[in-house]
């Protein structure tokens, strides 16, 4: 039998998590006392896993390797990031509603969030894979506090929805088939009807959608994306139905049954009750009762072996995993991490990219690995020692010289602090950031830097451009051994580099300097390795990347303006990651700032969350603003900082009674910028679009 339910005792539960308890002593304090938790098991054989628990249940997960994940559901809670309603659940033509949820686990011992955003491209996300167990995380009944279930099936028969598999394994034996013809990369919330009807979308801005709808030409081509046992039209308009509703079932080896729906077909091509093959042309879609926007809608309902009830999931698992299946199948580059297990601080643990390749056009790969805790390496098999107990996202970057390809593993440590120093690299340069845990990829979004890495500007008018700092930190205890380098490694050009050690003991830093004198315009690169002796993890290491300009700067502007507008969409712009949120749902009633697009805070100040804009200025004196077209509420307040010629600045902006953020010296290049904080915050903070302004040109 795939699944085993039985009632045990709190002191069963005490058992389970025994060896983590001072790491888990603090949440399992939560778990209702007057209740016995219900022990949930699978077993992974190829087939994905719909699971719903409630709080205090565990969820024991056998992998194909033979070990056991244990996941214990502490807490789950869903909260509004952006509406236009008021109040609440009270939908209306121009509705716009955004909201994240989390649940708060248990992972094999050691405590972790997990959360998900809902009507933003963060919607289309990369699943959690937590020591070789892969989650989707799907809903929580908190949603509903925020939005009916009106607008079909979705809300959760417990508190908190998931789906999971073998990180090892697809999410069925079969590939998978587009569906319809796949938007490149990924989907795009823009296509979800008015960008509001993804899997739980609130429609309306009040009423959670029931599926998934994505827009495409009356008669696109609808494919079968697995082999259909049987199929037919449950509602028609032939019948007097206000739709044509179509459903394909498929039971696998194990017994499980996939129920595939899809909604306003235009022409059925195949006899009902017929088996289809996966690839099939069965149907036409998007022309029955499609409303405002040709569109079609996608279900995806999943029937255990032996249960009685259907449980729904977001068709958006059906579709990543298309994905995967047609990058497979173009031989497209790809980071592979062999699964994790759960490890304790001090012990040597092993990293593998076995599996990782190369894409059609490219060369050799490189690697950059992130172990979570600032720790680097650049090996394609490296080892890895944590200090601390927690859980660490490991991100594993691969390049070819034409493309990069990521991806993230969780890891769970256990135990104490360790007595030795420990070496890590820091600098504050955004892709120094360390990943915040609950954080996952939105699928499909290339890097757009790379971690761990120095970028310079450099011009024949500024060949020099101000150098940079990484600090060398000791994560561990005890002190630091006085550092050195070990290895300069020029990709491209020689020389260009130096390199200058301060400071001794846990105070010594690293200052970094490029001079471009007598390089062509184009791109450079380098490799740093650093180690301090004796230390936990003593070799660490960085890249540096130095773009020499063709011509001096904001030459391409000043014939025509001295104004310079960094966009939120420009490459000069950095977000912390699934923080900032943008809401895309296709109304006037929202307002989109300049460009027509902007990202909101959601009126969370918290700590360490923040916004960057890099301008390529011109040497000389400037005005700086928040652009106008920025819709920022009445009451909003927030910090900006400022690093120009002269240092820093730190301002508190009231965006309705100023846009100036003040008047500032720059040196030419992309050594200056300004950032938006939301520590300390008040209302909705937006990051948008800042002006700089030319005064007066050195």
């Amino acid at each position: 039998m795939k699944q085993k339910r039985i009632v045990v005792s709190l002191i069963a539960l005490f058992v389970v998590l025994n060896a983590a308890m001072v790491v888990a002593a603090p949440v399992m304090a939560q778990m209702p006392e007057e209740e016995s938790p219900m022990v949930i098991r699978y077993e992974a054989n190829g087939i994905l896993s719909a699971v719903e628990m409630d709080v205090g249940d565990i969820l024991e997960f056998k992998l194909r390797s033979g070990e056991v994940r244990t996941l214990v559901l502490n807490s789950t809670n869903a909260e509004i990031v952006y509406t236009n309603l008021d109040p609440l659940k009270v939908g209306k033509a121009s509705g716009a509603t955004v909201y994240h949820f989390t649940c708060d686990i248990i992972i094999d011992g050691v405590p972790m969030t997990l959360q998900r955003y809902v009507c933003s491209q963060e919607s289309f996300y990369e699943p959690y894979v937590i020591n070789g167990m892969r989650i989707w995380f799907d809903a929580v009944t908190d949603i509903f506090d925020l939005v009916n279930e009106n607008h079909g099936e979705c809300k959760p028969n417990k508190q908190a929805r998931f789906a999971i598999a073998d990180a090892t394994e697809r999410i069925c034996p079969d590939e998978l088939k587009p569906w319809f013809p796949l938007p490149p990369e990924t989907l795009d919330i823009r296509d979800c009807y008015m960008g509001n009807n993804c899997w739980l979308g609130p429609y309306l801005g009040a009423n959670a959608h029931g599926g998934l709808d994505l827009n495409h030409p009356k008669g696109t081509a609808i494919w079968a994306p697995i082999d259909f046992d049987d199929h037919y039209l449950f509602n028609s308009l032939a019948q007097g139905h206000n739709n044509n509703r179509w459903r394909g079932t498929h039971t696998w080896p194990n017994g499980d049954t996939w129920i595939l729906q899809i909604h306003h077909i235009y022409h059925l091509l195949v006899p009902e009750h017929t088996p289809i093959k996966a690839g099939t042309l069965y149907a036409e879609a998007a022309g029955a009762s499609v409303g405002n926007h040709e569109h079609s809608h996608f279900v995806f309902r999943v029937k255990e072996n032996g249960a009685d009830e259907e449980l729904l999931l977001d068709p958006w698992t059906l579709f990543w995993q298309m994905y995967e299946d047609l990058k497979e199948r173009m031989g497209a580059i790809k980071a592979v991490m062999e699964p994790l297990s759960p490890a304790q601080t001090g012990e040597i643990v092993s990293f593998s990219s076995l599996g990782s390749r190369t894409g059609p056009i490219g060369h050799e790969l490189s690697y950059r690995w992130l172990f979570g805790d600032g720790g680097w390496s650049d090996e394609a098999n490296p080892t890895h020692v944590y200090v601390k107990p927690g859980v660490y996202p490991v991100t594993l970057v691969v390049s070819d010289g034409a493309q990069t390809d990521s991806f993230t593993q969780h890891i769970t440590i256990i135990g104490a602090n360790t007595e030795e120093p420990a070496l890590i690299l820091e600098s504050d340069e955004p892709t120094f950031r360390r990943r915040p845990v609950h954080a996952m990829d939105v699928y499909g979004q290339p890097l757009r830097w790379l971690p761990h890495t120095l970028y310079f500007t450099a011009r024949a008018t500024r060949p020099i451009p101000n150098p940079k700092t990484v600090i060398l930190r000791n994560e561990g205890a005890a002190t630091l051994s006085q550092a050195v380098i070990i290895d300069v490694d020029y990709n491209h050009g020689d020389g260009w580099l130096k390199l200058e050690l301060a400071g001794s003991g846990n105070n010594q830093q690293l200052y970094v300097t490029c001079d471009a004198s007598g390089l062509a315009a184009g791109k450079y690169s380098a490799r740093v390795q650093i180690a301090c002796p004796g230390a936990v993890n003593e070799v660490q290491g960085f890249d540096i990347e130095l773009l020499v300009a063709s011509q001096e700067a904001g030459n391409e502007w000043l014939n025509m303006t001295p104004i310079q507008v960094v966009d939120d969409r420009d490459t000069g712009f950095y977000a912390t990651p699934w923080f900032w949120i943008g809401c895309e749902v296709q109304t006037t009633a929202v307002p989109k700032g300049y460009g027509g697009f902007h990202l909101t805070n959601g009126g969370r100040p918290a700590e360490d969350e923040f916004v960057r804009f890099t301008p390529d200025l011109p040497s000389g004196k400037h005005r700086v603003s928040l652009v106008r077209e920025t819709p920022f509420a009445r009451d909003t307040g927030f910090w900006v900082l400022v690093r120009h010629r002269d240092g820093e600045d730190k301002i508190w902006m009231e965006p309705s009674k100023t846009r100036v953020i003040g008047t500032f010296y720059f040196d030419e290049g992309t050594d200056g910028y300004v950032e938006i904080h939301t520590k300390d915050s008040r209302g909705e903070v937006l990051a948008d679009s800042v002006m700089f302004h030319l005064l007066e040109q050195d």
